[in-house]
C-alpha cells in the first residue's frame, strides 16, 4: 500500500481516554503532522478503533482538507463513507468548485426533511449553492447527483502488539453519487465523476 498514514485513534499515539483522547488525536491531525500525506492520488490510512472516533458533537464530521473528503460519524467502520468535496455539477466540477461542511447550516426551509436532518448540518456548494445532507444526499441546487465518494476499506491488523482497525481511503478514484430523483433516466444532464483539476 502506498501513501502515508493519518493517525486517528489507537495506533502510534497514547489515548488519554474518552473525549480528551479523541480531541488530542484531532489536534495532532490539524497540526500539520508529518504523518499526513502531501501527495495526491495516494491511499490515506486512518488508524483507530471505531469507538474511539467522533465521540463529541463537534466531531460528528471529520474532514481532510488536503485530500478533500469528509467522513461522517459512524457506529460501525463498515458503514463509513468518505465523501469527496468536489461539486457534482459538471460545469462547477470542471471549474474546480468544491462543497464545504457547514455544521450549523439552516435546513428549516428545505422540503420534506425530518427534524434530525434539519439539525444535522449540510454540505454546501460554494459556487453552485447546491446543498447535501451529511449522508451525501442532494436536497437542493443544480448539482444533479448525490456526493461522490472515495472507496473505503476496513482493515484489521496488529500495530505495536495490539489489534487495531484501519479505514483505508483510496483517493485515486471515485464512486459516483446516485442521481437525484429530480433527474429521472432519459433526462439526466452530462455529469463528470472524476477528480476536480489540481489546485495550487
Amino acid at each position: 500500500m502506498t501513501g502515508a498514514r493519518l493517525v486517528l485513534g489507537m495506533a502510534g499515539i497514547a489515548i488519554l481516554g474518552g473525549i480528551v483522547g479523541a480531541l488530542a488525536v484531532f489536534a495532532l491531525l490539524d497540526s500539520g503532522s508529518d504523518d499526513v500525506s502531501r501527495e495526491r492520488g495516494t491511499v490515506v490510512t486512518i488508524a483507530g478503533e471505531a469507538d474511539q472516533l467522533f465521540v463529541t458533537p463537534d466531531l460528528d464530521m471529520w474532514c481532510n482538507d488536503f485530500h478533500r473528503f469528509c467522513i461522517p460519524r459512524f457506529e460501525d467502520p463498515h458503514d463509513a463513507h468518505a465523501f469527496y468535496l468536489g461539486d457534482t455539477h459538471d460545469y462547477f466540477r470542471q471549474e474546480g468548485c468544491f462543497v464545504d461542511w457547514r455544521p450549523d447550516f439552516d435546513l428549516s426551509n428545505f422540503g420534506e426533511l425530518t427534524d434530525e436532518q434539519r439539525e444535522g448540518g449540510a454540505f454546501r456548494g460554494g459556487c453552485s449553492g447546491s446543498t447535501f445532507l451529511p449522508d451525501g444526499t442532494r436536497v437542493f441546487g443544480p448539482s444533479p447527483r448525490n456526493l461522490d465518494e472515495f472507496p473505503v476499506q476496513v482493515v484489521t491488523r496488529t500495530e505495536g502488539g495490539r489489534e487495531a482497525t484501519f479505514l483505508e481511503v483510496d483517493t485515486t478514484h471515485l464512486i459516483c453519487g446516485e442521481w437525484s430523483a429530480d433527474y429521472p433516466p432519459g433526462e439526466q444532464p452530462a455529469a463528470v465523476c472524476e477528480l476536480a483539476p489540481p489546485f495550487d
